[in-house]
């Protein structure tokens, strides 16, 4: 996806737990964000923390076997 050269600032990213049922299924580690990358190939990622409250990082699924959806804006 960082390869690709599509994403843009404010695009959405769901994250998705392979393990747990896919996209269909339900899992405490599906998560969504927005792409924050000033370019196509930043890693970043500004989603809510854990803890509470917003934060920007890397783009990382909380699962060994995720997978991404992109939905343009």
């Amino acid at each position: 996806m960082l390869r690709s050269g599509v994403l843009e600032k404010g695009d959405i990213i769901w994250i998705w737990n392979e393990n747990e049922g896919g996209k269909y299924g339900i899992s405490d580690t599906h998560h969504i964000g927005f792409f924050w990358g000033d370019t196509s190939n930043q890693d970043l990622f500004w989603h809510s923390a854990p803890n509470g409250g917003n934060r920007i990082s890397p783009i990382t699924g909380l699962s060994n076997n995720v997978s991404y959806t992109v939905m343009k804006l």
